[in-house]
């Protein structure tokens, strides 16, 4: 029975081994990057929101999320706390990339009469 260990056995076959693992972590690592950047970079991109509408009842914040959906608006629908106002259903339409793709949007709306209020607000909802 030997008493060497693989490392010191084959000095050569180790080290090229240890060498394809670290050149496959680092392929993996790109892959992964370039294939799914939203994982890698999600914390860094900055969202806009724009916020619709707010309710008091679920109901009636999903009636109007669904009205602007069937309009081809992608809606969120999010329960908050408002400062001294207790807890409120809002409505947003979004997410945006950009401030101007967050007002342009804006006029669209405004333009086609969908909307009577609309505060852009930046962040998740």
């Amino acid at each position: 029975m030997c008493s060497q260990t693989p490392d010191t056995k084959y000095p050569v076959v180790a080290r090229e081994f240890r060498l394809r693992i670290k050149l496959w972590m680092v392929l993996c690592s790109l892959v992964f990057v370039l294939g799914y950047p939203e994982f890698v970079i999600g914390a860094e991109k900055y969202y806009y929101y724009l916020h619709i509408s707010s309710f008091r009842s679920i109901t009636n914040a999903d009636k109007d999320a669904e009205r602007l959906h069937r309009k081809g608006y992608d809606t969120v629908v999010s329960y908050e706390r408002v400062a001294d106002k207790g807890f409120w259903y809002r409505v947003y339409i979004g997410p945006f990339t950009s401030l101007q793709e967050a007002k342009i949007k804006i006029s669209e709306l405004r333009r086609k009469k969908l909307v009577d209020y609309a505060a852009i607000r930046n962040g998740k909802p």
